[in-house]
C-alpha cells in the first residue's frame, strides 16, 4: 500500500510537470500565432494600400480619357453645326414643333 501511495505521488508530480510543460508550450504557441497574425495583417495592409493606389490611378486615367473623348465629341458637334447650320436649325424647330403638337393633343384629351 505504501508503494501505491508513493507511485501515485510520483505520477502526480510527473503529470504536474507535464501540465506545466503543456502550459508553456501553449503560451509559446499563442505568442507565435499572435506574431504571425500581426505579420500577416501588416502584409495584407500593404497589399490593400497598393491595390487602392492602383485603382485610384486607373480611375484617374480613365476619367482623363473620358474628358478627352468628350472634348473630341464636342469639337466634332461644333464643327458639324457650323458646317450645316440649316440642318440643325430645322431639326431643333422640328423637335419643338413636335413637342408643341404632342402637348396640345395630350391636353385636349383632358
Amino acid at each position: 500500500m505504501a508503494e501505491d501511495t508513493a507511485r501515485n505521488d510520483s505520477e502526480r508530480k510527473d503529470s504536474g510537470s507535464d501540465l506545466a510543460d503543456l502550459r508553456v508550450a501553449v503560451a509559446d504557441l499563442a505568442r507565435k500565432l499572435q506574431s504571425y497574425g500581426l505579420d500577416r495583417l501588416e502584409a495584407l495592409r500593404d497589399e490593400v494600400e497598393e491595390d487602392t493606389e492602383s485603382l485610384v490611378h486607373q480611375g484617374r486615367r480613365r476619367a482623363q480619357d473620358m474628358r478627352d473623348r468628350l472634348g473630341e465629341v464636342e469639337a466634332k458637334m461644333e464643327r458639324h453645326v457650323r458646317e450645316h447650320p440649316l440642318t440643325w436649325i430645322g431639326g431643333v424647330l422640328g423637335a419643338i414643333g413636335f413637342g408643341l403638337i404632342l402637348g396640345m393633343i395630350l391636353r385636349r384629351g383632358d
